[in-house]
């Protein structure tokens, strides 16, 4: 198994890798490459074959004869398989293709099928100077095809993005724009959209959960991210590969890349710093931990904190005085760093630090409205709150006077809050109370109502003095019946 270093991507001081391996190879002639669930489907030109192929184990679960194939597509649970007469429509079942109908495109060169708005659309190549975008319920009727385009020569893929409908062109290195008229049969638009970056030779394309358009750029031996910005689309990153890429898919947080004869996944290592408290107090001890993301429990992770080395993914550090330092984590796997991140942190002075302690506090009599309250204000309270928040997966709302954990609106009950405790099974207010003041480190006053001990203590007094007034008087009035 081949793992390299493909790229070096910063965002802010975080210092992000992506790294390649090969899953799969073999292969003979790669056209495209899709998902479906969990499944990466993958056509084979010169094998006239789609294979399906785990997208987690990486284990191939069917293979499909298609003559001629040239492309395949997954729309919902349908699978296109596109070739150079038609397209032939299967459904997917998660472990086997079964075959549902075929319409011929007449000679055409089937690169694409997806959905865009309310249809599902084919794009083939009609000759080596113009392509059509057809609808596929046209295919099969007397007069299938809509306008031709003849600043497409040679179209791979169709996409949606930022409200757009998109279509990659090979020959022309371009990126189109379109839409349809009403009824969906010829162009009402169809333009080129300028990227900032310059595209050689692109193969496929695909809009990620980043928010980003990734392409398939075959001739620079690159995966360029894209996003627009309102009239451009501009390059935001890039992956520098050793191979010729012809297509790229996402699964989870994996890019799978293909080649002419074999599959790649690629991953983006990354690391994040985490500090309890914020902000740290001079001469007591910080917690520091490193986040990591797409790596494995084999790293070795360093730390270089105002210039004391330490190891390890959780570390402890005490600044002597007030001041403003830096921390710096490096992650480092199979010999080769994969990840950094470094931050400013600053030190306050012990008299800076609150001297409040959090509390937590039921403030519903129906329980119906849960918070769990932070009494402290600034930077250091802010920062508890969304620390708190991250590690259990509650709600949190911060303002300038402190921060609330788990308030739902008014819909939710406590019920709906706990569930988001860890083995949920059925809690009450109460305990759903106790499990945001250990997150909290708060001290717990439960009795509904009472957000402070002082108002706690005053009114069990005020209660107490009330019962001995009742008591007295049912007493007197006792003592007066009896006479």
């Amino acid at each position: 198994m081949n793992r390299m270093l493909l790229a070096i991507l910063l965002l802010s001081t975080a210092m992000a890798v992506y790294t390649t391996t090969e899953i799969a190879s073999g292969y003979r002639g790669i056209g495209s490459i899709d998902i479906s669930g969990n499944t990466l489907l993958i056509a084979e030109k010169d094998n006239s074959q789609v294979t399906a192929l785990n997208a987690i184990t990486y284990s191939e679960t069917a293979v499909e004869q298609v003559n001629n194939v040239q492309s395949v597509s997954a729309v919902g649970s349908a699978v296109y398989a596109g070739t150079t007469t038609g397209v032939r429509k299967y459904s997917w079942t998660g472990s086997a293709f079964n075959y549902l109908e075929q319409f011929s495109t007449n000679s055409h060169i089937t690169t694409d099928v997806a959905q865009l708005g309310s249809y599902t659309y084919v794009l083939v190549t009609e000759t080596p100077s113009q392509g059509r975008i057809i609808r596929y319920d046209y295919l099969g009727t007397a007069d299938p095809f809509g306008n031709v385009v003849n600043t497409m020569r040679n179209p791979k893929e169709l996409a949606t993005y930022s409200g757009m409908n998109l279509v990659l062109d090979e020959a022309s290195s371009s990126i189109y724009s379109f839409s349809y008229s009403t009824e969906g049969r010829n162009f009402a638009s169809f333009a080129k959209i300028s990227t900032s970056e310059t595209l050689s030779a692109p193969k496929g394309m695909a809009v990620l959960t980043d928010g980003s358009l990734a392409v398939a750029d075959s001739g620079s031996k690159r995966i360029v991210k894209l996003v627009y910005t309102g009239s451009v689309l501009q390059k935001a990153d890039e992956i520098t590969l050793s191979f010729t890429p012809v297509d790229v898919v996402q699964y989870g947080n994996i890019l799978f890349v293909a080649s002419a004869n074999a599959v790649y996944a690629i991953e983006q290592t990354d690391v994040d710093i985490s500090y309890t408290p914020a902000p740290p107090v001079e001469s007591q001890a910080t917690q520091f931990e490193a986040i990591m993301k797409g790596i494995g429990p084999s790293a070795t992770v360093t730390w270089d904190i105002n210039g004391v080395k330490l190891s390890g993914t959780k570390v402890s550090h005490t600044f002597s005085k007030a001041g403003t330092y830096t921390a710096k984590v490096t992650v480092v796997e199979g010999g080769k760093e994969v990840a950094s991140d470094s931050v400013t942190v600053s030190v306050t002075t012990k008299s800076a630090a609150p001297s409040a302690k959090p509390y937590a506090s039921i403030i519903s009599e129906t329980c119906s409205k849960l918070s769990a309250w932070c009494e402290c204000t600034g930077k250091e309270c802010m920062d508890a709150c969304a620390s708190v928040a991250k590690k259990s997966g509650l709600p949190a709302t911060t303002f300038d006077s402190g921060c609330v954990i788990a308030l739902p609106s008014e819909k939710y009950d406590c019920e709906e809050v706990a569930s988001g405790m860890p083995g949920f099974t059925k809690k009450t207010c109460s305990e759903v109370l106790e499990y945001c003041a250990k997150l909290t480190g708060a001290e717990t006053y439960k009795r509904v109502g009472f957000k402070t001990e002082e108002e706690q203590r005053d009114a069990t007094n005020y209660v107490i003095v009330l019962i001995a007034a009742l008591s007295f008087v049912v007493l007197a009035a006792h003592f007066i019946a009896k006479k």
